[in-house]
C-alpha cells in the first residue's frame, strides 16, 4: 500500500507534463493557424481567440484541481510513512528490549556457571586434602607396619642366634670336660633322654606355635582408626571388611571339613593296624585281641 501512494504523484506528475505538452502543442498549433489564417476574416479571427481562451481557462482549472489531488495524495503519503516510522520505532524498541532482556539472561547464567565453578574448585581442593592426608596416613600406617615387621624379624634372628650360641657355648662345655677327664673313667656329662628331649621339643614348638598365633592375633584384632575417614571410605572399609570375614569363614569352613577327613583317615589307618595285627597274631597262634590292645605292632 505504502508503494501505490509513493507511485502515484508520479502518475499525476506525468499526466500533468503530458497536458502543459498538449497544452503547448495546442498552442503551437493555434498560433500556426493564426499565422495561416491571417488572410481570413477579422471576425473568424476573433471566434478563434475566444474559444482559445476557453481551451486556456479550461486546462487551467483541470491543472488546478490535479495539483490539489496531487496534494492530498502526499499528504497521505506523508502519514502512512509516519505510521511505518512509528512501528519501526515500535520494532526498535521491542528487539532492544529483548537483547536487553538476552544480555541480563546471559549474564545471569555466566554469573550462576562461575559460581558453579568456583565451589567445584573449593570442593575439589578439599577432596584433594582430604586424600593427601589419607595417603599420608596409610603411609605412615604402612610405613609403621614394615618398621614393626623389622623389628619382630631382628628380635626372631637375634633369639635364634642366642639360642645358637648357647648351644656352641654347650657343646664346647661338655667337649672341654670330655678332654679334662679324659684320665678319669667316669663322664662329667648328663645324657637326657629321648623321650624328654622330645617333650622340650614338641614343648618347644607349641610355645612358637602359641606365640605366632598371639602375635597373629593381636595384628587382627587392631581396631582401624576411622575418625578421618569419609562416607565413601567407610563403605569401602566396610565392603573390605565384610569380604575378609567371608573369606576367613570360607577359610574356616575349608580347615574344618580337612580336620575332619584327617579324624577320618586316621580312624581308618588305625582300623587297619589293628586288622594287621590280628592277621598276624592268628598267623602265630596268638590271642587276636591281645595283639590289637598291644600299643606295639
Amino acid at each position: 500500500m505504502v508503494e501505490m501512494t509513493i507511485e502515484l504523484p508520479n502518475k499525476d506528475d506525468d499526466e500533468e507534463e503530458d497536458e502543459i505538452d498538449e497544452e503547448e502543442e495546442i498552442e503551437a498549433e493555434d498560433e500556426e493557424g493564426e499565422s495561416e489564417d491571417e488572410s481570413e476574416g477579422e471576425a473568424e479571427d476573433e471566434s478563434e481567440g475566444e474559444e482559445h481562451e476557453i481551451l486556456k481557462e479550461t486546462k487551467s482549472e483541470m491543472i488546478k484541481v490535479d495539483n490539489k489531488e496531487c496534494i492530498g495524495m502526499t499528504e497521505a503519503t506523508k502519514a502512512v510513512l509516519a505510521a511505518k516510522k512509528r512501528q519501526e520505532e515500535e520494532y526498535r524498541l521491542q528487539y532492544e528490549a529483548r537483547r536487553k532482556e538476552e544480555c541480563e539472561r546471559v549474564e545471569q547464567e555466566l554469573k550462576n556457571l562461575r559460581a558453579k565453578q568456583e565451589r567445584r574448585r573449593r570442593e575439589r581442593e578439599q577432596e584433594e586434602k582430604e586424600l593427601a592426608e589419607k595417603m599420608r596416613l596409610a603411609e605412615e600406617k604402612h610405613r609403621q607396619e614394615e618398621e614393626e615387621s623389622k623389628a619382630r624379624v631382628e628380635a626372631q634372628k637375634r633369639k635364634r642366634e642366642e639360642e645358637r650360641c648357647k648351644k656352641q657355648a654347650m657343646l664346647a662345655g661338655s667337649l672341654a670336660g670330655i678332654v679334662s677327664s679324659s684320665n678319669n673313667c667316669n663322664p662329667n656329662f648328663i645324657i637326657q633322654k629321648r623321650e624328654k628331649t622330645e617333650r622340650n621339643k614338641s614343648e618347644k614348638e607349641r610355645d612358637d606355635k602359641e606365640e605366632a598365633k598371639r602375635a597373629y592375633m593381636e595384628n587382627v584384632k587392631q581396631k582401624p582408626d576411622i575418625s578421618h575417614l569419609l562416607i565413601n571410605d567407610l563403605r569401602m572399609k566396610i565392603h573390605k571388611l565384610y569380604s575378609r570375614i567371608c573369606k576367613l569363614e570360607a577359610l574356616k569352613y575349608d580347615l574344618e571339613k580337612r580336620h575332619e577327613r584327617q579324624l577320618y583317615d586316621l580312624k581308618e589307618l588305625h582300623e587297619r593296624e589293628k586288622q594287621v595285627a590280628r592277621h598276624r597274631a592268628l598267623q602265630r597262634g596268638l590271642d587276636p585281641n591281645e595283639a590289637a590292645a598291644s600299643p606295639h605292632p
